[in-house]
């Protein structure tokens, strides 16, 4: 999404709508993060307890980088969201 394709289109369930920045990255962290770990097989401690961040060091930790795009990145034709009302995903 951020160097890739012309048209790009983001699709997301209304359960990744987020009121502010802090409140979207602690879902990221604590929630998702998580989730995708213990899905992927990994064992981070985010993932064998299942319940929140622990900004750790392991080598299987899956949320290592952060991509925020504030607007549309240039030389990308088109961007969109879609938003779906319904929850997607974690």
């Amino acid at each position: 999404s951020l160097y890739g394709h012309r048209k790009v289109y983001f699709v997301a369930g209304k359960n990744k709508v987020s009121p502010d920045f802090a409140s979207a990255l602690h879902r990221v962290r604590n929630v998702v993060a998580p989730k995708n770990a213990q899905r992927l097989g990994k064992k981070p401690p985010c993932a064998v307890r299942g319940d929140k961040c622990y900004d750790c060091k392991s080598p299987e930790r899956i949320c290592r980088a952060l991509a925020v795009l504030w607007e549309k990145p240039t030389g990308i034709g088109r961007a969109e969201v879609v938003l779906i009302d319904e929850p997607l995903g974690y």
